[in-house]
């Protein structure tokens, strides 16, 4: 009896592993994005455990709010970043990416913003990096969670590629670059020399109107 027993136990395991996350058979191309915050292990060591709740608390939640406010989906924060992408840019319109890009601008231009919330509750100031990339990725639906998550060579590309960035500030991959370097309101810079063996990344500013 207690063999069976077991023998249902480790069923019911495998049926909780099998289904903990299913893969799309399918990729979907679409604009993905990663907002990173510098120099946080340094910050947290100065901060002590509420603070440092309360310090990514703002971040996340300021960047998640511009997120959903241009259409896009949170995927998850992985530490000190969140990662997140725009379904719509499925449909290759310039209109999509210039709203992905605006997106990720309103984040920049809320910099300020969020320092002076960041030092009215006595906390230190805050810089990240943004990077974005557009191609295929692959969908998982998880069981414990309500949202895919994503995987995928275009989102190593765009988590690979975000140290590139200055601070406050953004920097997109060549298959981005590809779907908005015609875009009006920004201007994009190569900011590396590629060869055969490197990937082509360039800077992103926003023009004067």
């Amino acid at each position: 009896m207690a063999e069976i027993n077991n023998e249902t136990h480790e069923i019911k395991e495998h049926k909780q592993v099998e289904f903990l996350m299913q893969f799309s058979a399918s990729t979907t191309e679409c604009c993905v994005c990663l907002v990173d915050i510098v120099g946080s292990t340094d910050t947290m060591m100065s901060l002590d455990h509420p603070q440092a709740s309360r310090y990514y608390e703002i971040f996340l939640n300021k960047m998640a709010d511009i997120v959903k406010k241009f259409g896009g989906v949170v995927v998850k924060n992985i530490g000190d970043s969140l990662l997140f992408y725009f379904p719509n840019t499925s449909n290759p319109k310039i209109e999509e990416f210039e709203n992905a890009l605006s997106c990720c601008y309103s984040m920049i231009e809320t910099n300020h913003e969020l320092n002076l919330q960041m030092s009215q509750e006595g906390l230190p100031q805050i810089n990240y990096r943004i990077s974005g990339e557009y191609g295929p990725v692959i969908m998982a639906k998880i069981s414990t969670s309500s949202t895919n998550d994503i995987f995928g060579n275009t989102v190593n590309i765009c988590s690979k590629i975000n140290r590139m960035a200055q601070k406050n500030a953004m920097v997109i991959g060549y298959g981005l670059y590809l779907k908005a370097s015609n875009s009006k309101n920004y201007d994009f810079t190569l900011i590396n020399s590629p060869d055969k063996k490197e990937y082509s990344v360039y800077s992103l500013t926003k023009r004067s109107n």
